[in-house]
């Protein structure tokens, strides 16, 4: 393990501070989901936002209301890739892939400042939101073996070096003040010590899984891990000091997505675009119980819990249905029934509040 400011390996040092934003006004494609333009953006308690990688926005959804509060332009800055929020909700952050940067905006969307990065991946907000854990892209022709942490109050860059070929899932356990992640190329989970930066490294046989998303469960016991190559899902118990200890791998869906769990831990949900469904699984046995297809599932990707519990946002780019625009289905996370179906913007990607969410 080593920390230090981060050289020009595959990282960009330059900092960038910008100011503003756009709400996207009359004649854009998304005019007609946003409020009227030259209004002044609402400071929402519990917002939610979704990334969309068809046009360069985020759409921010006000959740007492279930409502587009707002549409954020980024087309000065690049194509949104993944999302985080900090727990105060005071800031969020967006990874841009194919543009290098990490950016941050306050809570009324204001855009405060950038960092370069050389193909950002995941983003998770340590506890207390003093820093952020950036991860390596999938896409990116060759990762370098480190995941980064920007503390955002002096745009410090740090380099918390792993012994793997790409960290991508990222997963924090603010109980015991470490992360867990995930390698999308090798059979491969760091656990990273928050406080001190050391690395575990713990190696797992069998065939090669790719490693995506990484989710905890809310009272962080298990550890969810799902994989596009052999489309499972890897649960493991991280109760204990050490490395995470396997329990079981079931079998979800092609291609799974972003898992989220109710509330109360007891129900997993997991999207899945190739299959058109939601499967849900629930964590007494680690099983699945259901795949749901049909009514506000259309090509899901990413899911999402609302900061009161109640409520899960499941969003679809639902490509294959005239307008072509993207949609977050708003279920009932008891029931998984659906209250209601908001239209957004064209290919949504990735959904983020609160890390209480």
């Amino acid at each position: 393990m080593q920390r230090g400011p981060v050289r020009a390996v595959g990282v960009l040092l330059a900092v960038i501070v910008l100011a503003g934003c756009e709400v996207l006004t009359v004649g854009d494609e998304s005019a007609d989901l946003a409020p009227s333009p030259g209004t002044e953006a609402p400071l929402l308690e519990a917002p939610l936002y979704v990334a969309h990688r068809g046009r360069p926005v985020v759409s921010v959804i006000d959740q007492a209301t279930n409502q587009v509060a707002a549409v954020v332009d980024l087309s000065t800055v690049g194509v949104p890739t993944a999302l985080a929020v900090a727990p105060d909700a005071s800031a969020w952050y967006v990874a841009l892939g194919e543009a290098g940067q990490v950016v941050r905006y306050d809570a009324r969307n204001e855009l405060v400042d950038a960092v370069a990065i050389n193909q950002p991946g995941l983003l998770a907000v340590a506890p207390g939101g003093r820093s952020l854990l950036i991860t390596q892209a999938l896409d990116t022709p060759t990762a370098d073996p480190f995941v980064l942490r920007l503390t955002p109050a002096t745009q410090r860059l740090d380099t918390i070096r792993v012994n793997s070929a790409r960290p991508h899932g990222v997963a924090i356990q603010a109980s015991q003040r470490r992360a867990f992640v995930a390698d999308a190329e090798q059979n491969v989970i760091h656990t990273i010590d928050l406080d001190t930066d050391a690395v575990t490294t713990s190696t797992f046989l069998g065939v090669r899984q790719e490693f995506f998303q990484a989710t905890l469960s809310p009272d962080e016991r298990l550890l969810y891990l799902t994989s596009q190559l052999s489309n499972l899902i890897h649960v493991f118990d991280v109760t204990q000091a050490g490395s995470p200890v396997f329990v079981r791998s079931v079998f979800a869906a092609l291609d799974p997505g972003q898992p989220v769990f109710t509330a109360d831990g007891t129900t997993v949900y997991i999207p899945s675009a190739e299959e058109d469904a939601l499967i849900v699984m629930e964590t007494e046995t680690n099983s699945v119980v259901e795949v749901r297809r049909g009514e506000g599932l259309s090509e899901p990707v990413a899911t999402a819990r609302s900061a009161d519990g109640q409520t899960v946002y499941v969003a679809n780019r639902n490509r294959q249905l005239p307008p072509e625009r993207g949609t977050v289905a708003v279920l009932d996370a008891a029931t998984g029934r659906v209250l209601i179906t908001l239209p957004v913007d064209r290919d949504p990607v990735a959904l983020a509040g609160a890390p209480s969410l």
